[in-house]
């Protein structure tokens, strides 16, 4: 009876250090979801305070965790992180980017002399997010760009294949804060529910639906602008861009 009751004590410290990220002796498990412990926490792009800031997460963000390094965790960049790449090595199509050459790096600000936060290879495809920037394009952060942020400030939520959760990478911080360009008109009659009264026209095709609560999108029907938002996506219909702001580009 007495070593029934010391092998049940032992596999409930197990199942307990395996609910929050530990192994049997006591060390982390990574990878694993983390989750901020509290707002405006900085992801940056290195592990130590001197490195840019990239985005801020909140307590309600969760972040994939790769390694710790020295007190900070090494993490998938979150997509609303600023991430650009040079203009001079990507083929642009449309929202889509294509690089030109291996092992392209990713910077965290639009200039060579900014960290290195990733790599893209040859031919990989990125998505666009501004791409008025002197020569340089900010994208979409890819699956091989990362960010840093101290351990401190992080908590366990879940292993990644956490049936409770079935959290997976991309899944994360999926509202995209973007800068783009184009033609705002009425959506016109559809049949059927229509997610908004507005679309944005990119290149004479339908790119984005358009709602907003802060401007007044009839004011630009007809005229070419940039929207500034944020992205999201709705089951059934095309992304949609919540409108924070809007301006008519200069001539």
């Amino acid at each position: 009876m007495k070593k029934l009751s010391i092998t049940l004590v032992l596999c409930l410290c197990i199942i307990s250090f395996a609910a929050n990220g530990l192994s049997a002796e006591g060390e982390k498990i990574f990878p694993f979801i983390g989750q901020a412990k509290t707002d405006n926490v900085n992801v940056r792009a290195g592990g130590s305070q001197n490195f840019e800031i990239l985005c801020k997460i909140n307590t309600d963000d969760l972040i994939y965790v790769l390694e710790e390094t020295y007190g900070w965790y090494k993490i998938k960049l979150p997509r609303q992180a600023d991430c650009y790449v040079s203009g001079n090595f990507i083929d642009i199509n449309g929202m889509t980017g294509i690089s030109k050459t291996s092992n392209l790096n990713l910077r965290a600000r639009p200039n060579k002399e900014s960290s290195i936060i990733g790599q893209i290879k040859k031919d990989e495809a990125v998505t666009i997010v501004n791409q008025n920037l002197d020569g340089w394009y900010q994208i979409q952060p890819p699956e091989s760009s990362f960010g840093w942020i101290s351990a401190d400030l992080v908590e366990f939520y879940s292993s990644p294949d956490a049936s409770r959760n079935s959290i997976q990478p991309e899944q994360l911080n999926v509202s995209q804060h973007f800068i783009i360009q184009g033609k705002i008109e009425r959506v016109g009659f559809t049949f059927g529910k229509k997610p908004s009264s507005h679309k944005l026209i990119i290149n004479n095709k339908f790119a984005y639906y358009l709602k907003s609560s802060k401007c007044n999108l009839k004011d630009f029907e007809g005229k070419i602008v940039s929207v500034s938002g944020k992205i999201f996506q709705e089951k059934n219909y095309k992304p949609i861009i919540d409108v924070e702001r809007i301006e008519i580009p200069k001539q």
